[in-house]
């Protein structure tokens, strides 16, 4: 069990971060999903849909994906000119916060199958005030694995490209090799909405990405 759930880290983490490409899945994720403007939820709205389908798991699916969607448009509209959405943003980053959802990358699919709800323990955690970064797969309170790094915060287009740096296994931690060949493009995270609830991004791989604070 601990050996799969170890495993599981690097394919869940692929479903979000692709370390060599940039929302290829976009159209993979919107592809079958129609969205209907008159259902489209306001900003409210869908932040407290999707803080229920944190706390009861027991949304929809694909109205779940619609409304994180619909909620990427607005929230990319309601930015231009704002500065306030990326203060507030980046405001609300810091804490832990657990994966619920994700659409995934089609290639990950095609590994593990279609994978909306997650359904192990996968913990982001961000502390502004240092630019730290952790992501750790836990059986109950206990990590199994988790990574630790720096992220950085690129305030126009409110993302953070991060890197890991080392690696805690049972607790005990190693430094992480640097990388053979330097990326063009880091890994990051493109946030469309955290409030104290709940936290939306999109991934380096293209996923979209729903977290509930703990």
């Amino acid at each position: 069990m601990i050996t799969k759930a170890i495993f599981q880290v690097f394919l869940y983490s692929s479903l979000l971060f692709d370390y060599g490409a940039a929302f290829t899945s976009l159209k993979s994720v919107s592809r079958g999903v129609k969205l209907h403007q008159s259902t489209t939820k306001d900003v409210a709205t869908a932040s407290n849909f999707l803080a229920e389908a944190v706390r009861t798991r027991a949304a929809d699916s694909e109205e779940i994906i619609e409304t994180l969607l619909n909620l990427e448009k607005q929230m990319r509209d309601k930015s231009k000119n704002n500065k306030k959405v990326a203060e507030s943003t980046l405001k609300n980053l810091t804490g832990s916060w657990r994966l619920i959802f994700t659409t995934g990358e089609m290639k990950t699919q095609k590994k593990i199958g279609k994978i909306n709800y997650v359904p192990i323990k996968a913990v982001q955690e961000f502390d502004v005030s240092t630019s730290s970064i952790a992501n750790g797969i836990y059986i109950g309170d206990f990590p199994i694995v988790k990574f630790f790094g720096e992220f950085q915060w690129i305030e126009k287009m409110r993302k953070t490209n991060f890197d890991f740096d080392q690696i805690a296994v049972f607790g005990l931690k190693f430094d992480l090799p640097p990388p053979k060949t330097e990326r063009k493009v880091p890994p990051f995270f493109s946030w469309i909405l955290i409030d104290e609830n709940i936290a939306v991004a999109r991934g380096g791989g293209g996923g979209l990405a729903l977290w509930g604070r703990i």
